[in-house]
C-alpha cells in the first residue's frame, strides 16, 4: 500500500492503517463502542443562495450530493469544498462548517442551522431547488476518542467518478435517493439505515485510501489490545 499523509484537524500530518483480522472486524467494534449517535439532518433540497450551518463539536459530518452542486465552507479550508451529484463528503469531529449553492457567502447574513430531518407528507411537492444534498451527523459522546477517529482527515471527499457506478456505494446512493423522493411505508427505518450503511462504507474507503505504511496505533496495539481500550 502506497504511504499516504493528511492533514488532521489538529494540523498534524499522520497516517493510520486498520488491518482486517478472521478474530475480529474492527471498525465495527469501533463503532459500536464509540457511542456513535446518527442524526439524519433536514436538509434535503436547497434553493438558489441558500446556506446552512453545521455545528460539529461533537459530530462526525456527512454530505451526500444528489443532484447539482454544493460547497462547503469553513475557516480551515484554503478555499472552499466543490461537490457535485454523487460526491460524498465527510467531515471530521469538530469541524464547523456551512454548507451552500454558491461558492461565495455573504459573511454579513445570518445563516440558519441544520435541523433534524423531519419527512414531508406523502404527496406534498416540495419546491424547485438548485441541488439536493442528503447529511447526516455522526456524534461521538464516549471519552476518550480512540485514536481512529483522532486521526481522521479533517476533510475527505469521495468523488462520485472514483468509485464504480454499478457498485454497492453509488447503488446505495441511489436507493436512498429514491426512498426519500417517494415516501413510501417504512422510508423512515431505511432512509436511516441506509445512511448508516454509506457512512461505514465512506470510513472504509478512508482507511483504504489514507492507510499508510508508517507505524501507526494498529501497528502499535495488537488487534485484540486495541479492543480492550475502546471498552
Amino acid at each position: 500500500m502506497i504511504p499516504v499523509m493528511f492533514r488532521t484537524l489538529n494540523g498534524h500530518s499522520s497516517a493510520f492503517h486498520v488491518q482486517s483480522s478472521g478474530i475480529m472486524d474492527l471498525l465495527t467494534d469501533l463503532l459500536q463502542r464509540a457511542g456513535l449517535r446518527r442524526r439524519l439532518l433536514d436538509l434535503r433540497r436547497l434553493a438558489v443562495g441558500s446556506a446552512l450551518r453545521f455545528p460539529c463539536e461533537r459530530s462526525i459530518g456527512l454530505h451526500v450530493v444528489t443532484h447539482g452542486q454544493a460547497w462547503v465552507h469553513a475557516p480551515q479550508l484554503d478555499e472552499p469544498l466543490h461537490l457535485q451529484a454523487g460526491d460524498i463528503a465527510v467531515m471530521a469531529r469538530g469541524c464547523h462548517h456551512v454548507l451552500s449553492t454558491q461558492p461565495t457567502l455573504d459573511q454579513r447574513r445570518e445563516l440558519p442551522s441544520a435541523m433534524v430531518w423531519t419527512p414531508p407528507p406523502a404527496g406534498e411537492d416540495e419546491p424547485a431547488a438548485a441541488s439536493a444534498v442528503i447529511s447526516g451527523a455522526y456524534q461521538l459522546w464516549n471519552e476518550p476518542l480512540h485514536p481512529f477517529f483522532r486521526e481522521m482527515p479533517a476533510w475527505f471527499v469521495l468523488r462520485a467518478d472514483s468509485v464504480p457506478r454499478l457498485g454497492p456505494l453509488a447503488l446505495t446512493v441511489g436507493l436512498l435517493d429514491e426512498e426519500i423522493n417517494r415516501r413510501r411505508l417504512g422510508a423512515d427505518t431505511i432512509v436511516h439505515g441506509l445512511l448508516d450503511v454509506i457512512f461505514t462504507y465512506v470510513l472504509r474507503e478512508i482507511v483504504a485510501r489514507e492507510g499508510g505504511g508508517q507505524p501507526g496505533w494498529s501497528r502499535q496495539w495488537p488487534i485484540r489490545r486495541c479492543a480492550r481500550w475502546s471498552r
